[in-house]
C-alpha cells in the first residue's frame, strides 16, 4: 500500500539494530524479519500522515456505533484485564497511566476498581465516546499529563494493544519507564508473531494484514526490547485472563499460552 518501487528480498535494515533483514514468509506483503531482534516489521514504515488517514478512516462516530474500528479490545478481555492489574498491582491508592486507552472502558473500570487512573488517547473521536459513555476525561497526549503527575511517577503503565501501532516501539518503552515510580511496573499486550495462528498464516495472518500494525513481536524479541530499553526485571506472563466460556478451548488456549504459541503475548517489567 505504501511502497510502489521495486523491492529486493534481503538487505533491508532492521529500525532497531541496523542489521539485514528478509520478507517474512510471504514476498506478498511488505513485512521484513530481523532474526536477531525476532520483530517483523513494515517496510518502508508509514509516516505519520499516512498513519493519521488510515486511523481517520476507523476512527469514525459510525463505526464507532458498531464497533467495528477493528483497534478496540472487547470489553470481556478488558474486563479481564482489570481484574488481573488489580490482582498484580493492588488497587485502592495506586496510580495508573494507560497508555492507547481507547473509548475509556478500561480507565474505568480500573477507577471503579480504587486506582487513581491517568489515561491518553489521540484519537478526539475516542475520546468523546469516554466522555459520554464513562464520564472520564482522556488526554490526548502523554505530555499533557501534570507535572505532579509524572513528578510523584505511577504504580502502573498500561499499553494494551498499542505496542504494534508505534513507529518507534523502542523509544516509546524508554519513554514509559519514565513515567514509573519507585518499584513500579509495566503491563503490555500485542499480537504474538510466534503464536500458532501467525505460524500457519504468515505474512496473510490477520494482524499482519492491517496496515496500522508496524512491528510485530515474538516472546524473546518483546522481552529483548524491554530489557535494552533500561527494564531490569521482565516477566512474560502466561497466566493471563481466557475470555472463551467453552472448557476444551479455554483448556487449549491455556495450552498455547504455556507453550508461547497463544495469539497475544502479554509482559510485565519493571
Amino acid at each position: 500500500m505504501f511502497n510502489t518501487s521495486p523491492r529486493q528480498r534481503d538487505n533491508v535494515q532492521c529500525p532497531n539494530c541496523g542489521g539485514l533483514s528478509s520478507f517474512w514468509r510471504s514476498p506478498a506483503s511488505d513485512l521484513y524479519y530481523c532474526r536477531a531482534c525476532d520483530v517483523a516489521f513494515r517496510h518502508p514504515i508509514p509516516s505519520q500522515a499516512q498513519l493519521e488517514t488510515i486511523y481517520s478512516c476507523r476512527y469514525r462516530a459510525d463505526r464507532f456505533r458498531h464497533a467495528d474500528t477493528e483497534m478496540l479490545s472487547p470489553k470481556a478481555v478488558l474486563e479481564g484485564y482489570a481484574c488481573f492489574i488489580a490482582k498484580r498491582y493492588g488497587s485502592n491508592g495506586h496510580r495508573v497511566l494507560e497508555i492507547g486507552a481507547g473509548t475509556g472502558f478500561l480507565a474505568a473500570r480500573l477507577a471503579t476498581l480504587g486506582f487513581e487512573v491517568w489515561g491518553v488517547e489521540p484519537s478526539k473521536g475516542a475520546r468523546d465516546v469516554a466522555r459520554v459513555e464513562y464520564g472520564i476525561d482522556l488526554l490526548p497526549y502523554v505530555e499533557l499529563l501534570p507535572q505532579h503527575a509524572t513528578c510523584e511517577g505511577f504504580d502502573c503503565v498500561v499499553a494494551i494493544e498499542v505496542i504494534e501501532h508505534l513507529r518507534d516501539p523502542w523509544g516509546a518503552l524508554r519513554k514509559w519507564r519514565g513515567y514509573l515510580s519507585n518499584g513500579g511496573g509495566l503491563f503490555v499486550t500485542t499480537p504474538n508473531r510466534r503464536g500458532a495462528r501467525a505460524m500457519l498464516k504468515g505474512g496473510a495472518w490477520r494482524e499482519a494484514r492491517k496496515p496500522y500494525h508496524l512491528f510485530l513481536f515474538g516472546p524473546r524479541g518483546l522481552r529483548s526490547a524491554a530489557l535494552q530499553s533500561g527494564y531490569s526485571r521482565v516477566k512474560m506472563i502466561r497466566d493471563a485472563p481466557l475470555t472463551c466460556s467453552n472448557l476444551g478451548r479455554k483448556c487449549v488456549h491455556k495450552v498455547l499460552q504455556l507453550c508461547d504459541l497463544y495469539g497475544g503475548l502479554r509482559m510485565a517489567a519493571y
